[in-house]
């Protein structure tokens, strides 16, 4: 009688790491919006690089363009993804 307690503790462990194995397989696939969002973060990266590299050729602070130039990457970033 006792026995057949452990096997069933034993096979409901089992069962249970089993679950918790599968969902964690499907939470590190990658999700199929992440690849499309790839390119807007390369147009961002490109945004940011060259209005920084604009501001500081004008004579401004780096710190002063790094906070203006992620400001208006983000407005564009953000006009883009919902004028879609």
């Amino acid at each position: 009688m006792a026995s057949t307690k452990v096997v069933g503790v034993v096979l409901l462990c089992l069962i249970m790491i089993l679950h918790l194995h599968v969902n964690n397989a499907q939470d590190t696939a990658p999700a199929p919006e992440a690849q499309d969002a790839r390119p807007e973060v390369q147009d961002s990266d490109k945004c940011y690089t060259d209005c920084e590299k604009s501001c500081i050729d004008e004579g401004n602070a780096r710190s002063f363009c790094m906070l203006k130039c992620e400001k208006e990457c983000r407005k564009g970033h953000i006009a883009r993804r919902f004028s879609r």
